[in-house]
């Protein structure tokens, strides 16, 4: 007997809530980027991503090292429909801000700034 429509959907609810979780917790425990760790959870490489998402590999790259402008509306849709879940955008925003701070903090203090968005702060 087939579970009705509606099971099955909870249950691929669940699945990208507690692939969400998983990532985020990672991400708290490392600082590394939340769509960095999606595609590698997924065993892709960025060039693998940029080929089925449609999307350049420098687009991608510039996501992962966390430039500002690189996440618009319809490389949002892209991403989102190769099956990365809507909420990882969430989870990009708020670590590039914390590496945004750390940066801004590091130029205050005259200190390096190298490596700031390959290693940020836990957020």
């Amino acid at each position: 007997m087939e579970p009705n429509p509606d099971y099955r959907e909870r249950r691929e609810e669940e699945g990208v809530k507690k692939e969400i979780a998983d990532i985020k917790a990672e991400m708290l425990a490392t600082g590394e980027n939340p769509l960095r760790i999606w595609r590698q959870r997924k065993g892709l490489s960025r060039r693998e991503l940029a080929i089925i998402s449609g999307l350049s590999y420098n687009v991608l790259n510039a996501i992962e090292v966390g430039n500002p402008k690189t996440i618009s509306r319809q490389t949002l849709e892209k991403l989102i429909d190769v099956g990365v879940p809507g909420d990882i955008a969430g989870l990009y925003l708020r670590w590039r801000s914390r590496c945004r701070e750390l940066l801004e903090r590091k130029v205050a203090e005259n200190e390096p700034c190298s490596g700031v968005w390959t290693g940020c702060p836990k957020v």
